[in-house]
């Protein structure tokens, strides 16, 4: 009944307000006495007065039309209220955070509609006089009362405390916040509160101390369903604390770090008989310590439990659970989150698929830091392994599979043969046939990931984020019902070909922040995501991605979203035309100056009408090869996401933003059309210079040897003779200047003393004063041949091959194809060394090797001399 007698105030009162006209009131007349109070309709809750942080110290009077009253943040010490300075409307009220200390008159005598009251944060300590026996006698509509933050313990003992008695009085009361600082537990007066079902003695905003849970201490609130006990610095709790609790559905115990696994055989032996469906036993160990492991002996109580379905185990140092443990664990566990522990690899992962109607497990951040500011340090609360505990050492043995090789130091049991036995011969990794989402973020995991036989499974989401799995080489098998896999951050290298081949209902593919550029660059037809045909978001930015090959992502016809932002691009060529639903194309960031004719043909004539392209933060340029883009991009503007914020370089490095789009584009047109003629005269410039050095190259030695040949018989090219007495030399040896040795100890000594002839060196014959360009020249054109003596210096020789293309072009220009060279091979030179214009002259015989023996010489200097002397 008094429920009822609540909606019908609430009602009556939004009423009053639609009459009057209210519907969006800020004139106080309306609302309270205190001008400085903010008055406004919410909808749902009526008229709400918002006295909050203004300093007050005496409470203002209220008009009747209001609801809901805030004087949270204020500076009221006592509470007192009189008589019709609070319409009896008044449903919601929140004093919090302010100074009380005291009640004055019984100050909700007249609220027999109030359903909220707030009045944490006070200094309203739990003692007889501070809270007299009738204060909340008014309250008989009141269901949620808040009294936590109002003990100060470095300044009270706990012994002294107790909870209020006259909490007994509110009659409809069902969530009770209380600091949890009386020790012997709640007095008979709180019998009464037969409708409690949430009673919360502990969190990071309250004060609680609760160090020994005895056996009677919840027995007079037997209604409570859901209890939180979290911060209470509890060490230990009896057996049968909790049996009382007959309809206890949410436990909450965590942030207890010194009550440790110790405890859960006394709270299994109670919640095995309740009806309990959380239970949240996170960071019951303290921060630091050795790994420690939760026995068969603290669950065994529960193996036939029917009713337990979500099971937190947060932040526990948590290793490696024995052997049996999660057999053991009831069926009826649909979700256990273990993050922040530090599991490792051990036998009870072939035990993970008995969980058959687990559908979440939340195991990431394992081996995270913690804050030696916040976190306990004094821990001894390390448990040792039960005998004979089984554990496996991470090894590339087992299954070859490097994705199970564990990589942390701490392997501090043995291996048992038996277990290692049933790993190697595994054929998949056990996982429950339930499962949806597996969570491993953050873990450390740093892995070469091989191909994971995963067990049957309805898995639809993996998070891996946050690892180092840096090379994914082999197969996901028996996920193809996965529709959300998270693989980014990493530093992923390498994806191999077949890495997705049963992932084909995949629907979000993020991996963001790796290194795919390089795997993905050469990816040209596409053969990573061929697979993923159902594909709606792909995120690849922050991936060094430097190009994008055109048909990566040719089998995508379903995409949504594609990322490619935060790379390295400077050109962008991906074929899209054939994705019919995308919808958002981000390229910020990137590092391009324009999109190709190609792109954006595909964003015109798309079949997706709704697409809208990213390209803020790229180095668009302005100038005239880029005009016609900028017209475009202009034309397309509503395509374009952020669009004003986009900027463009002149060639100048001047920087324009899009702001101003339209004068950006009528300068850059003024300025090309100034100096287009410019550009053609420069082009045709360089047209004909291009070819002239063509022509140039082309008869460079011809033109070298014209030149030096008209310079030597002074501008006289006319008559260039081959009679024998315009011949100053019998021939000119031309060598480097490792073969000097050679050329004057023997070829001279044998030509011209043995034999008569009369040779020409660059060395010996110099005319000081001469160029030498010139000299070489005339001792060539002086000279009736012109022996070469090739070798491996000779090949090296750039002076040297001067020396042969000046003797070359004598021979077909001055000698008209006459035979002037002649090649003497001095050492051994390799066949592919050779030019074509010396293979020439090998092919026809016009050359001889050196024998480099006494009797061969002999024969050698006489086919020489044969060879040079003149015809008689």
């Amino acid at each position: 009944m008094a429920a009822v007698r609540v909606i019908c105030v609430a009602l009556t009162v939004v009423m009053m307000v639609t009459a009057n006209g209210h519907t969006g009131m800020s004139d106080h007349q309306h609302c309270v006495s205190d001008v400085r109070c903010r008055c406004n309709v919410s909808d749902g809750t009526g008229l709400v007065a918002d006295c909050s942080n203004l300093n007050m110290s005496s409470i203002p009077k209220f008009y009747s039309n209001v609801t809901k009253i805030l004087l949270q943040r204020n500076n009221i010490k006592h509470l007192k209220i009189e008589d019709r300075q609070f319409p009896r409307s008044v449903l919601y009220l929140d004093i919090s955070e302010n100074k009380l200390e005291t009640f004055v008159d019984n100050p909700f005598r007249s609220m027999d509609s109030l359903v909220y009251l707030d009045l944490s944060n006070n200094l309203l300590k739990y003692m007889p006089n501070v809270f007299p026996r009738n204060v909340f006698k008014g309250l008989k509509s009141l269901s949620y009362l808040n009294l936590q933050g109002n003990n100060v313990l470095n300044t009270l003992h706990p012994d002294n405390l107790s909870y209020p008695v006259s909490i007994g009085d509110i009659a409809m009361l069902t969530t009770c916040l209380l600091d949890g600082v009386d020790q012997t537990g709640f007095p008979s007066e709180f019998k009464d509160l037969l409708h409690l079902e949430v009673l919360d003695l502990g969190n990071e905003a309250a004060t609680c101390e609760l160090p020994i849970l005895r056996s009677n201490y919840f027995e007079n609130v037997t209604s409570v369903r859901n209890l939180s006990l979290s911060y209470c610095q509890i060490r230990f709790i009896e057996n049968g604390t909790f049996l009382k609790l007959t309809q206890l559905y949410f436990l909450n115990v965590s942030n207890n770090d010194r009550l440790t696994f110790g405890v859960m055989s006394n709270l299994t032996s109670d919640l095995k008989a309740l009806p309990i469906h959380t239970l949240d036993i996170s960071r019951i160990h303290c921060d630091y310590g050795p790994g420690t492991s939760i026995y068969v002996a603290d669950v065994v109580n529960l193996r036939n439990h029917t009713y337990l379905t979500r099971l937190y185990l947060n932040n526990n140092r948590l290793s490696l659970p024995e052997f049996g443990v999660i057999s053991l664990l009831p069926k009826s566990l649909r979700f256990i989150s273990a993050n922040r522990n530090r599991l490792t690899f051990g036998s009870y992962v072939f035990e993970f698929a008995s969980a058959v109607n687990l559908e979440y497990f939340d195991g990431s951040r394992q081996y995270i830091s913690h804050d030696p500011d916040t976190g306990s340090m004094d821990c001894d609360d390390w448990r040792a392994p039960p005998p004979k505990f089984n554990h496996l050492q991470g090894s590339k043995s087992i299954n070859q599979n490097r994705l199970f090789s564990y990589k942390h130091s701490n392997n501090i049991w043995q291996t048992s043969s038996a277990i290692h036995t049933s790993l190697t011969q595994a054929r998949t990794f056990p996982v429950p046939t339930n499962l949806r989402e597996l969570i491993f973020f953050e873990c450390v995991l740093d892995y070469e990931i091989g191909t994971v036989p995963l067990g049957p499974n309805n898995l639809t989401r993996v998070d891996l984020h946050g690892n180092l799995l840096h090379s994914w080489k082999g197969t996901m098998l028996n996920i193809n019902k996965v529709k959300i896999i998270d693989g980014s951050n990493n530093f992923c290298t390498y994806i191999s070909d077949s890495f997705f081949d049963h992932s084909e209902n995949l629907e979000e593919l993020l991996l963001h922040d790796n290194l795919l550029g390089n795997v993905l660059k050469t990816d040209g037809n596409g053969n990573i995501f061929r697979r993923l045909v159902h594909l709606k978001v792909l995120d690849l930015s922050w991936n060094r991605i430097q190009e994008v090959p055109n048909l990566l992502l040719k089998n995508q016809n379903e995409l949504q979203i594609l990322n490619i932002s935060n790379n390295e691009m400077l050109t962008f060529d991906l074929k899209f035309e054939h994705m019919n639903n995308l919808q958002y194309l981000n390229l910020s960031k990137n590092r391009l100056s324009l999109l190709s004719k190609q792109t954006r043909k595909q964003i015109d004539g798309g079949r997706s009408h709704n697409l809208t392209v990213n390209l803020y933060g790229n180095k668009l340029q302005c100038s005239c090869e880029t005009l016609e883009f900028l017209q475009w991009l202009g034309d397309k503007r509503d395509k374009f996401d952020d669009f004003q914020r986009y900027q463009c370089q002149f060639p100048d490095e001047n920087i324009r933003n899009f702001s101003d789009f339209e004068d950006v584009v009528t300068d850059l047109m003024k300025s090309c059309h100034k100096y287009t003629g410019l550009i053609v005269g420069v082009a045709v410039f360089l047209a004909v210079s291009l070819i002239l050095s063509g022509i140039v190259y082309r008869y460079r030695w011809r033109i070298r040897y014209v030149y030096y040949m008209t310079k030597s018989k002074y501008m006289e090219y006319v008559t260039l003779t081959t009679n024998n007495d315009e011949y100053r030399y019998d021939a000119f040896v031309s060598h480097s200047e490792e073969d000097e040795c050679f050329v004057y100890q023997d070829l001279l000594q044998n030509l011209e003393n043995t034999y008569d002839l009369n040779l020409c060196t660059l060395q010996r014959n110099f005319q000081a004063g001469e160029s030498i360009f010139e000299h070489l020249a005339t001792a060539i054109r002086k000279s009736r041949k012109t022996i070469v003596i090739v070798s491996e210096s000779y090949m090296k020789c750039s002076m040297c091959e001067y020396q042969f293309n000046i003797a070359r072009m004598e021979s077909i220009y001055a000698r008209k194809g006459a035979s002037v060279l002649f090649l003497v091979f001095y050492g051994n030179v390799r066949p592919e060394d050779l030019p074509l214009t010396m293979m020439d002259l090998i092919n026809r015989n016009f050359y001889i090797e050196y024998p480099h023996d006494e009797q061969g010489n002999v024969v050698f200097w006489r086919y020489l001399n044969d060879i040079v002397k003149p015809p008689h």
